[in-house]
């Protein structure tokens, strides 16, 4: 095997990994709300129904900033006059990568995690 073709085959493979790692990229705001609520259902991020919340995205920069607020109403309870904000989604457009302010009392964005409870599920 040449130089040539080994350093082809070995790009090609890293770009293979990265993709994999870090997964597709996220272009559209419905494809934001999707990849937000699919990551609040994987990672628990709250425990009220999800159809009790609220989605607004703001996509201007290299990410997805995605307010998640609960819905007050009828079904989900609450006072009709307010939405109270839960926190925020960062979904990297480039590759979909996900970061919460749900387990942050400062607002900084923080990895998602299975190991850590967010600050708002309750058992």
């Amino acid at each position: 095997m040449t130089i040539k073709k080994a350093s082809l085959i070995s790009g090609f493979v890293l770009l293979l990994c990265s993709c994999v790692s870090f997964g597709a990229p996220v272009t559209t705001t419905t494809q934001a709300v999707n990849k937000a609520s699919a990551v609040i259902n994987e990672y628990d991020l709250v425990s009220i129904s999800k159809e009790c919340l609220g989605y607004n995205i703001n996509g201007k920069s290299k990410a997805y900033i995605v307010r998640v607020r609960k819905l007050n109403d009828k079904v989900c309870g609450g006072n009709p006059n307010v939405e109270p904000t839960l926190f925020f989604l960062k979904i990297m457009k480039i590759n979909g990568q996900t970061t919460t302010t749900a387990y942050s009392t400062d607002g900084s964005f923080k990895p998602l995690s299975h190991q850590k409870q967010s600050l708002f599920y309750e058992k």
